[in-house]
C-alpha cells in the first residue's frame, strides 16, 4: 500500500518537532533551492548539511559569459564594414543596435550602492571586458570570493533595500534580468519594438507597390485601349486608301480606252 512520506525536522528531544509530508520520496518546497531526496527509513537521527555548491554557480557565470559573447560576436558581425569589397552589415549605423550595446555595457561596469566594500561591481568577482570588448572570467577570483566572502557576492547580486516602503532591486542579478526584460520583452521590449517598426514599415512599402502596380495596370489599358484605337484609324486609313488606289485605276482606264476610240 502506497504512503505518505513524512520527515521530523527539528531536534529529536523537542516538543516543536515540525512534520513534513510528501506525496513523493523529493521533497522540494521546505528549504529554498534544496532537494532532499529520501532513500530510507531511520529511527534515528539524521543530520542534513547544506552547502553551497561553487561549481554549480561558476557554471552558471560560465553560461552568462557564453551568451554575453555570443550577443557580442553576432553585432559586430551584422555591424562590420568590410573596405576590401566595399560591403556593409545589415545593421552598421543602426540606432537600435547601438543603444543594445550601451546598455549591456553600462551593466557589465555598473557599481552597487550599499554592496560590501571590495564587492561593489562585477570586476570584485572576476568578471570584466576583455580583448576585442568581450566578457572574460577569472575563475580563480569568483571561486575565492564564493569561498572567503559568500555573503558579500550574494549581496553583489541580490542586495534589495526600502525607500518609502518600496522594495528597490539595487543587485546586480536583479539589474540583468531587468535590462534582458527591457530589451526582449513582447510588445514593450526595445527589439520587439523596432522589429514591430521595421513589420510596419515593410507593410508601407508593400502597400505603395500595390498602389502603384494599381496606377501601373490603369495606364497600361488606357494605353492598350489608345493602341487599339490607333490601329482601327491605321485600318481605316489603309481602306480608304485603297478604295481611293480603286478609284484612280478605274478612271484611268476608262480615259485610255476614249483616247484609243479616238
Amino acid at each position: 500500500e502506497a504512503r505518505d512520506a513524512v520527515v521530523f525536522f527539528g531536534s529529536a528531544d523537542s516538543s516543536a518537532t515540525m512534520p513534513i509530508v510528501s506525496s513523493t520520496n523529493t521533497i522540494t518546497s521546505f528549504i529554498d533551492g534544496v532537494t532532499l531526496n529520501l532513500t530510507g527509513t531511520s529511527s534515528t537521527p539524521v543530520t542534513v548539511t547544506v552547502a553551497r555548491d561553487a561549481d554549480k554557480v561558476v557554471e552558471s557565470v560560465k553560461t552568462f559569459v557564453k551568451a554575453f559573447n555570443d550577443v557580442v560576436d553576432r553585432i559586430k558581425d551584422l555591424t562590420k564594414y568590410d573596405a576590401t569589397t566595399n560591403t556593409r552589415g545589415l545593421l552598421l549605423g543602426d540606432g537600435t543596435v547601438s543603444a543594445v550595446q550601451n546598455r549591456l555595457y553600462s551593466l557589465i561596469n555598473a557599481t552597487v550602492a550599499g554592496a560590501d566594500p571590495g564587492f561593489t561591481r562585477l570586476t570584485s568577482v572576476g568578471l570584466y571586458v576583455g580583448d576585442q570588448a568581450r566578457l572574460e572570467l577569472d575563475e580563480n577570483r569568483l571561486r575565492k570570493a564564493l569561498t572567503d566572502n559568500p555573503a558579500s557576492v550574494e549581496k553583489l547580486f541580490t542586495l534589495q533595500t526600502k525607500v518609502n516602503d518600496k522594495v528597490q532591486n539595487l543587485g546586480l542579478g536583479y539589474r540583468i534580468q531587468q535590462v534582458l526584460d527591457d530589451l526582449t520583452a513582447n510588445q514593450t521590449g526595445l527589439l520587439s519594438r523596432q522589429e514591430q517598426q521595421l513589420e510596419d514599415r515593410v507593410q508601407l512599402f508593400n502597400d505603395r507597390i500595390a498602389d502603384m502596380n494599381a496606377l501601373l495596370a490603369k495606364k497600361q489599358q488606357r494605353l492598350e485601349a489608345q493602341f487599339q484605337a490607333m490601329e482601327q484609324s491605321l485600318a481605316m486609313l489603309q481602306q480608304q486608301q485603297t478604295a481611293l488606289s480603286g478609284l484612280v485605276s478605274i478612271n484611268w482606264s476608262a480615259g485610255s480606252s476614249s483616247s484609243g476610240s479616238r
